[in-house]
């Protein structure tokens, strides 16, 4: 089923209820080393968390893409994807944008082990997930998307301009990174409350 000509859906068998699809080159090698480079405008936050000494939880560099001239065009496109993957997936109420843009860079040994984007306060109100893959996946090794579904654990999209869209619920982790520098671009479409 072709959503634009930009989007390809590959849903999960699971038909009634879709955990995530999959929308092939969003953005192309170019468009991607230009997000990359945005993050030398921003902030970086250091996310470090573990469970004990041998059980990481986290360990990730972040930086945030707030709406303006310069980030406009990523912000569009990303919009007409989430209107038109939630027209044929989810079928979710949302509020539209604007949502939030985050810029994760993972070096080696860094992780982002199992969670769901679901949580307290504002994040209580996210429905809609996304990760778009920026950087090539022969320029790292390990830093695999998983995403825990009703049909076992399905890996995301590893291919550079490629976005893995799933409800914000969905169990999920980003393995291990054992060499390279691993970018990606995450962001959340939020709602009022499931009834």
């Amino acid at each position: 089923m072709i959503l634009d000509p930009l989007f390809e859906q590959i849903q999960d068998s699971h038909e009634q209820y879709p955990f995530f699809c999959t929308a092939p080159s969003v953005f192309n090698p170019n468009e991607c080393q230009k997000i990359i480079d945005m993050h030398k405008h921003a902030s970086v936050i250091k996310h470090e968390k573990s469970a004990d000494d041998k059980t990481k939880i986290r360990f990730t560099e972040v930086y945030w893409l707030f709406p303006d001239d310069n980030t406009r065009w990523v912000y569009e496109k990303l919009t007409r994807l989430v209107k038109k993957v939630n027209t044929d997936v989810f079928k979710y109420e949302l509020d539209g944008v604007p949502f939030k843009i985050q810029l994760t860079r993972y070096v080696t040994g860094g992780i982002h082990n199992w969670h769901c984007d679901v949580g307290p306060k504002e994040t209580s109100r996210r429905k809609i997930s996304l990760s778009v893959q920026l950087t090539d996946p022969v320029q790292y090794e390990g830093g695999k998307l998983s995403l825990m579904t009703n049909n076992g654990v399905k890996e995301g999209s590893s291919d550079q301009g490629d976005a893995s869209i799933f409800g914000s619920w969905v169990m999920h982790k980003v393995d291990e990174l054992s060499s390279g520098e691993r970018w990606s671009l995450v962001a959340w479409v939020t709602g009022n409350p499931f009834k």
